[in-house]
């Protein structure tokens, strides 16, 4: 029994020394370690706002070029519509067009009406003549998905020059029957004017 008494006052001895200990270390100590704690707690995380520019960093080359090939292929997909409407609109004024030769630019009433018109045609001939150079160039260096359309727009180009030019003939041929009347006019009207002078 002494032991067990001996044994009960050490333990009485080393909870005293230990509690005492603890319990003043354990008030400054707690505030110190919740100090610490509030200290290395990270700050209440914001929430981000995302603008364009950011969103813009996170691609990559590969989402880059994505985008522009399918802005390219809705571009070619809107220009094809165009002419496909632009050809249907043709094909109707061809249908409803009388047949035979294509009208001249107007009828012109005397020669001088008739270099007016060709004057008109000749510039319009000189513009499309541009246009063809222009649609050449560019089918020289369209690359290979486009040279299809390009070589398109250079064949109307160059259908387009040729029905100027069968205007301007006709309007020349034209020019030369006004001119020739006009003169048997005049040859008649000198002829009736000498033969009524005594």
């Amino acid at each position: 029994m002494r032991n067990q008494v001996h044994f009960g006052s050490f333990l009485a001895v080393a909870v005293l020394l230990v509690c005492p200990c603890a319990g003043a270390q354990g008030t400054p100590d707690n505030s110190a370690a919740t100090t610490q704690q509030a200290a290395q707690k990270p700050a209440a995380k914001t929430r981000k706002t995302w603008t364009d520019d950011d969103i813009s960093s996170l691609r990559t080359p590969a989402d880059n070029y994505a985008r522009e090939k399918e802005a390219q292929a809705a571009v070619a997909a809107s220009k094809q519509e165009e002419e496909a409407n632009a050809a249907k609109q043709q094909a109707a004024a061809r249908a409803s067009a009388p047949a035979g030769p294509p009208p001249a630019l107007s009828n012109p009433k005397s020669p001088a009406d008739a270099d007016l018109m060709i004057a008109w045609e000749q510039r319009d001939l000189d513009a499309q003549q541009e246009a063809v150079d222009r649609a050449r160039q560019e089918l020289a260096t369209a690359p290979p998905e486009e040279q299809a359309q390009k070589q398109k727009e250079l064949n109307q180009y160059l259908q387009n020059v040729e029905e100027v030019k069968k205007e301007m003939q006709a309007l020349t041929q034209q020019r030369k029957e006004l001119t020739k009347k006009a003169k048997e006019k005049d040859q008649v009207e000198s002829a009736g004017l000498q033969t009524d002078t005594p």
